[in-house]
């Protein structure tokens, strides 16, 4: 229904077993994490990137993303991979990480091809007839190319250098829960005083209600008059 969930839970599964060292637990998820990408493997498109009629929800920020073909699932599929790469390295499942391997260059040169040269950025999303959509485009696509490895090196850098600059040409975050990714890729980059200063910038004036921590950032687009909302 949410196919960037899906591939939240493979990236969730390699993390359970970085944390806990719990390779039983890992022996037990493996099937249904090679189900689950084979499953979205069957969704992609001519161009390799993932397709799908479905919910395909990131966050709450105003995007653009009522299309078939939204850049940031395909981007969450590389992750997915990425981390079931790491799992099968652990498990020695050598049947599966051949194409595994293959899944994650192809995925990663389809999403490396939308890139714009010309506005330097990303798009969200693909019509029906191929052309990219540029409407909203978020902060969102951006920091995750990088934190997947699609933008490397000073590509990955100006990338990110326009989210950190980014003062109202791109749609930002809305919600904490993506601010964990952004903050993610900014530390992936050695930039942590950019993400301390963002913690304080965002979730300060939630702490300072004092009660609990809001599903909407102060100040974004999902919020109505009156924050705080949407606890």
């Amino acid at each position: 229904i949410i196919p960037v969930w899906s591939f939240l839970w493979s990236m969730a599964v390699w993390e359970y077993y970085d944390y806990s060292g719990e390779r039983d637990a890992l022996e037990e998820f493996w099937p249904a994490v090679t189900k689950n990408l084979r499953g979205a493997a069957a969704q992609l498109n001519v161009e390799t990137l993932f397709e799908a009629p479905w919910w395909n929800l990131f966050e709450w920020a105003d995007l653009d993303c009522d299309h078939r073909v939204v850049l940031y699932n395909t981007l969450f599929f590389v992750g997915a991979v990425d981390a079931a790469i790491k799992c099968g390295h652990v498990l020695e499942a050598r049947d599966d990480l051949p194409w595994l391997e293959t899944l994650a260059r192809r995925l990663r040169a389809a999403c490396a091809r939308r890139f714009d040269a010309e506005r330097g950025l990303f798009p969200d999303a693909v019509r029906a007839d191929g052309a990219s959509v540029w409407t909203r485009t978020g902060v969102h696509t951006q920091f995750l190319a990088t934190l997947f490895d699609v933008a490397q090196g000073d590509d990955a850098r100006r990338l990110l250098d326009r989210v950190e600059r980014n003062t109202g040409e791109l749609v930002d975050m809305a919600s904490p829960f993506a601010f964990q990714f952004w903050a993610e890729a900014f530390e992936k980059a050695g930039r942590e005083d950019l993400v301390i200063r963002g913690l304080r910038d965002r979730f300060a004036p939630m702490v300072e209600i004092g009660d609990t921590l809001w599903e909407a950032l102060p100040g974004s687009r999902t919020s109505p008059p009156g924050y705080p909302t949407r606890s």
